[in-house]
């Protein structure tokens, strides 16, 4: 059994490997776990961790639906709370500002939490759920039922009988909660905030106490903070680690111990960049050089690149930043109490350092088909001797040059009930826009570009002005800068290896009908894109151009019953359908008419509400689809045998 303490390291490792798989791949993820262990360590250890892996399954919050009138606050943000009644967790939108720990009732109507997926964005759906919460409460009217004294209301009531603008600093500074409009950072989202009153603790204690008493002391403030601030994952890091420290484990056995009961109190704290930054910190110090950064550097490189699709130069300073914020937690704990005014040039100045800072990043994520060439490429360095260094010049060679996406690509961006569909050419020769979603959408089409390296479009194409198209247009014009603006009919057009036809020609008062409606090819593939082109658009092009033969058919309209109509699809035969829409129950779309139309056909179709964002890759003659849920499929080519 002593090899649970002398490879602890190994095993948090293999516990979060186990994290990440037991939802989808649960016994798959045990026997990993059981056979990597049991190859290091050939003892009866695999049955203390298989327990491990046990506890780590139990359910630690009900998906039932809620039966109560009445729950406990226990986290606010800028528009919304989580309520908690017992087991079951369940989150409220509202612009009412909810006071924390306390009991309030309200009418019992409650909805499933719906889940979305995308490839760079992390669903805040499924966010909550790792959170134990399932469920929305729809009622807007809730009621202060049981008022109770605890450390985070008697601040949140002190902070209310501030002005505005001392008010938005106390909440964001002692409190982590950000205002409407406001940006923030992960720093923020996260609690970093909290590190950085240890930190400045333990920093004037230097000077009055020795190691043990320090910390004993430290163990002690941990412990009114994790109960004061509703238990923050940061800080039971820190309560982990200090507790360790009495213990007679060396440094490796504290190291792993402090990643792996992290875990067996909430399993999903693996997905936070509280825990990720943690552990790569403690990982790097314990069994790297002191004086090496560089492994260090990199994996907060690569963890920016694949949770924030961006690395800020402001992350490499983030340690700094949490003494800065734990200096301002207590600065602003005594002026609020003491009655003093904030200096509020001081906190202006801070933040727009910050901000001109986080403006300094490496834009792109590591998660494109190009990685297959990274990591061959570093495995004929594996046994230099600067490897970690070669490993993050080529990194950032990589992200500047959009290497890990360099073949021709073709997505449609799920932006629920709407269209953002981008086309790259090879080595980003060529960036297209089609259509930008609806404002609500913003986020999502920045992120998905932002992913990709893009930074600026060659053309950007809005097939007509309706708001779930054309809703982002005037904010990627500003951001992006396309070259060429295409928002009427032009017979057609060239960008990079493409080769756009617009097929209808319509153009009257009906914006649907007067759709920009494009066929080109990819990779050898016919792609149609039908914007919202109803059956007479259908009908002309049919009319005008007879037989088309199309491998992939962008259905039109979000698959409403007014388009993709017998005769068009007779006309077009094609492989595969897309579909683009949002939340049927909302929308109605896509019409059991449409999908009934394609299932006759042997058309299968892939949905972006079912699926999520949806990509075909072009890899030599091959074309290959894969969505955000984990689908992958070969399409087919007509002019392929």
């Amino acid at each position: 059994m002593k090899s649970l303490f002398r490879d602890a390291i190994a095993l948090a490792l293999l516990l979060v490997l186990f994290c990440i798989g037991k939802d989808n791949l649960p016994w798959i993820s045990v026997l990993i776990v059981c056979i990597i262990w049991l190859y290091r360590n050939r003892d009866c250890s695999v049955i203390a961790v298989a327990t491990l892996m046990a506890v780590i399954c139990i359910p630690r919050w009900s998906s039932a639906m809620p039966q109560c009138t009445q729950a406990e606050v226990i986290s606010v943000s800028a528009s919304s709370a989580t309520l908690q009644n017992g087991r079951q967790r369940f989150t409220v939108y509202t612009d009412e500002m909810l006071i924390p720990d306390q009991i309030y009732s309200f009418d019992a109507c409650f909805e499933p939490v719906q889940s979305s997926s995308h490839f760079f964005t992390s669903s805040y759906s499924d966010y909550l759920k790792q959170q134990g919460v399932y469920w929305k409460l729809t009622s807007q009217k809730l009621t202060l039922q049981k008022k109770k004294t605890t450390v985070r209301s008697i601040l949140y009531e002190k902070i209310l009988e501030t002005d505005d603008d001392s008010r938005t600093i106390y909440l964001r500074t002692l409190l982590n909660i950000t205002e409407k409009d406001i940006p923030y950072s992960w720093l923020d989202l996260y609690g970093f905030s909290f590190s950085g009153i240890i930190l400045v603790t333990d920093g004037l204690l230097k000077y009055m106490a020795d190691q043990k008493k320090r910390t004993i002391i430290r163990i002690v403030l941990e412990l009114f903070l994790y109960t004061a601030f509703a238990c923050p994952l940061i800080i039971l890091l820190h309560l982990c680690k200090d507790v360790l420290q009495l213990t007679s484990l060396d440094r490796y056995g504290r190291c792993g111990w402090s990643l792996i009961i992290p875990l067996l109190v909430s399993p999903y704290a693996y997905c936070s960049m509280a825990y990720i930054i943690t552990a790569v910190y403690r990982i790097c110090s314990v069994c790297m050089d002191r004086h090496t950064v560089w492994p260090y550097v990199l994996t907060l490189c690569a963890n920016a690149s694949i949770y924030g699709k961006s690395y800020p130069l402001l992350n490499l300073l983030y340690r700094r930043i949490m003494v800065l914020s734990g200096l301002i937690w207590y600065i602003n704990i005594i002026c609020l109490f003491a009655g003093i005014p904030l200096y509020m040039p001081l906190y202006d100045g801070i933040q727009l350092i910050i901000s001109g800072l986080q403006k300094c990043c490496l834009i792109g994520s590591i998660k494109g088909a190009g990685f297959f060439f990274f990591a061959v490429f570093l495995l004929t360095f594996r046994h230099h001797t600067y490897f970690d260094r070669i490993v993050l010049v080529t990194y950032v060679i990589f992200t500047l040059t959009g290497l890990f996406h360099p073949f021709m690509e073709l997505s449609f961006i799920n932006v629920g009930q709407g269209d953002a569909i981008l086309v790259r050419a090879p080595f980003a020769m060529a960036d297209i826009l089609i259509d930008t979603g609806k404002p609500s959408a913003f986020q999502t089409v920045d992120t998905f570009l932002s992913a990709k390296g893009i930074t600026k479009l060659d053309a950007m194409i809005i097939t007509h002005p309706d708001d779930d198209h054309a809703g982002n247009m005037e904010a990627i014009i500003q951001k992006y800068h396309p070259k060429q603006i295409i928002t009427e009919h032009v017979s057609s057009f060239t960008v990079g290896p493409f080769v756009f036809y617009d097929l209808n020609t319509i153009s009257d008062e009906n914006e649907n009908r007067s759709s920009i409606m494009n066929w080109f090819t990819f990779n050898g593939m016919k792609v149609m894109l039908c914007g919202d082109g109803d059956e007479t658009s259908e009908e002309t092009i049919v009319r005008t151009y007879g037989s088309l033969d199309v491998d992939l058919l962008k259905v039109g309209h979000h698959g409403s019953s007014t388009s993709s109509s017998d005769l068009f699809l007779d006309a077009l035969r094609p492989e595969t359908a897309v579909i683009s829409a949002g939340n049927p129950s909302l929308y109605h779309h896509p019409s059991q008419i449409t999908v009934q139309r394609l299932l006759s056909r042997h058309i299968p179709y892939v949905n972006t509400y079912e699926k999520g964002d949806i990509t075909i890759v072009a890899i030599w003659k091959w074309n290959i689809l894969m969505t955000s849920d984990g689908m992958i499929s070969i399409l087919s080519n007509k002019d392929i045998d």
